[in-house]
């Protein structure tokens, strides 16, 4: 059986601002302070370079995952739309 659930947190902060926050481990440090959690374990080795990875990450992963927020948020937006002009109809 397959369950979902959604988190929605209101910002007044751009998409892209929020997701280069959500890379610094600091942020996330700072967030747990509080909570008492601690971050014990990460992604410290792999078959490439810290560097590559790094540079992999900036030039591909950010810019890809950025294109995809901007995506998902038009088809929402669209979505919103068609049910707003539907209920409009239905007056």
């Amino acid at each position: 059986m397959t369950s979902t659930f959604t988190v929605v947190t209101p910002s007044s902060h751009a998409a892209e601002r929020l997701f280069d926050l959500s890379l610094s481990i600091d942020e996330h440090l700072g967030s747990m302070a509080d909570s008492g959690e601690q971050a014990i374990d990460g992604v410290t080795s792999g078959g490439t370079s810290p560097l590559f990875g790094r540079l992999a990450e900036r030039l591909i992963l950010v810019p890809y995952l950025r294109r995809l927020i901007r995506q998902r948020n038009r088809h929402l937006l669209a979505v919103l739309d068609a049910a707003a002009t539907a209920q409009r109809q239905k007056k």
